[in-house]
Parts: C-alpha cells; sequence; structure tokens
C-alpha cells in the first residue's frame, strides 16, 4: 500500500544530437516550388551534406547500397561514403545554435537538375563523424512535373498522368 505522498525531484540534462530526415528513403518534390530537400536537427553543430546528380537507371544501385550507407548491416567502417556514386557536390554546413530546438535545414536542389526536373540523391552526416555514433541518411529524390494516379479493383485498373503545376490530363499519357 501506499503511504503518504512524496515527491522526488529529477533532473533533466540536454538532448543527444539527433539527425532526421523528413521522409522516407525517396521522395517526389512538388513541382510548383522551388526544388529543396529539408532535414530536421536538434542540438547538432554541423552536417556533412552531399548531393548526387543521378539518373533513374541509378535507382537499382542506390537501392542495393543505402541500407549499408545507413548502418543497416554494421559496414559503417567499409563505406565512408555512398558507395558507387560521385558527388556533384559535398560541403559541411554549420548549424545555428539552439538548445533542445529542432532546427530545419534546406538544401537547394536546382543546381543538380535540369530545368527543375530529375532525380537526386541527398547524403546527411552528423559533423565529425564519430565511430560509436554515426547518424547519417541517404534519400532519393525525384523532381518531376508528371502526377500518377492509379485506381484498380478485380477486373480492371485505371491510370492518370496529370500536370502537377496545375492538374490538367497530359495528352497521350
Amino acid at each position: 500500500t501506499l503511504e503518504a505522498s512524496k515527491t522526488i525531484p529529477i533532473s533533466v540534462g540536454i538532448s543527444e544530437p539527433l539527425l532526421v530526415r523528413a521522409n522516407s528513403r525517396f521522395a517526389i518534390l512538388p513541382a510548383s516550388k522551388t526544388p529543396t530537400f529539408a532535414f530536421l536537427t536538434n542540438n547538432v553543430n554541423q552536417v556533412k551534406v552531399s548531393v548526387y546528380k543521378v539518373n533513374p537507371e541509378d535507382y537499382k544501385k542506390f537501392n542495393d547500397v543505402h541500407y549499408d550507407y545507413e548502418g543497416w548491416h554494421s559496414k559503417l567502417e567499409e563505406y565512408g561514403e555512398l558507395k558507387g556514386f560521385v558527388a556533384s557536390s559535398s560541403k559541411v554546413l554549420a548549424i545555428p545554435k539552439a538548445v533542445d530546438q529542432f532546427r530545419e535545414t534546406q538544401i537547394d536542389l536546382l543546381p543538380y537538375l535540369n530545368d527543375g526536373i530529375g532525380n537526386a540523391i541527398v547524403t546527411v552526416e552528423k559533423w565529425p563523424r564519430v565511430k560509436d555514433n554515426v547518424q547519417r541518411f541517404a534519400v532519393w529524390l525525384e523532381a518531376t512535373k508528371i502526377g500518377i494516379d492509379a485506381f484498380s479493383d478485380e477486373r480492371s485498373a485505371v491510370v492518370f498522368a496529370t500536370n502537377l503545376k496545375d492538374g490538367t490530363p497530359l495528352a497521350g499519357a
């Protein structure tokens, strides 16, 4: 049984540094905006961001190596960078200090796309790398002006292809 109530002080320190992607490992960039990729940090001072210009046929290779890059198979020492790809740009960014507050950072992808359309891989890593606490991720991004909607039942499938900017149907699709 409980006796008298007791107040016990609890000390809470600063949160551990954390790097978070807002998307899964694949994301479609909105056609109506300047193509950017956003990620969140909490108590992280610096990140290394690399952007890779890629083509749709590179997706299988990305799919094969991204789990190893993120450390799912304990191969972090083997893969310093995204294996099999050459970065178009790689730089260390300072994150404005804010204790225990999430910060959003946006990466402009326009220089890596063709007129705002195309594919890119973005990798983000807490920097400098700490052997026992590697935090990083890789995301495949697609910037397109085509929207695809598909509906099916047991007898048929219907697919609509539209312009993402205004929703109008695409001729011949």
